[in-house]
């Protein structure tokens, strides 16, 4: 699953490249499958950095005891979402929309997720973007 996780990642990663390269925005145009499936990479993209960020934040907060927990939270999350968004997307898997809806997925449960992690009770929540 992991290896699952780490290759959409990737995916992603390349994707948004090569979609950085020929157009400053997919999601402005969206006049094909390609831009659409493209503006879903982005999206994923940007959630995952501002997700990572928020955890970032929240670990540094956090004392020794409670980062152990939040990171293995972190961890069942990872393993919540790949399942979650596998399920989903199962219906889908011999189509055209199986990728866009992996990454509609993989989007909406990374925001539910940074939601949760901006309600963690660590140091000054006042700080949390």
């Amino acid at each position: 699953m992991k290896k699952h996780y780490l290759l959409c990642l990737l995916t992603a990663w390349v994707l948004t490249s090569s979609i950085k390269a020929q157009t400053s925005d997919p999601c402005n145009t969206m006049s094909s499958v390609d831009e659409i499936v493209a503006c879903a990479v982005l999206q994923f993209t940007e959630a995952t950095i501002y997700m990572d960020s928020i955890y970032q934040l929240q670990i540094s907060k956090a004392s020794p005891d409670y980062q152990l927990i939040i990171r293995e939270n972190h961890n069942l999350w990872k393993i919540f979402a790949e399942s979650t968004c596998s399920c989903e997307t199962y219906p889908y898997s011999e189509t055209t929309l199986a990728t866009l809806t992996q990454y509609q997925c993989l989007t909406r449960v990374t925001n539910e997720y940074v939601n949760h992690l901006k309600l963690l009770q660590v140091g000054n929540m006042s700080q949390v973007p």
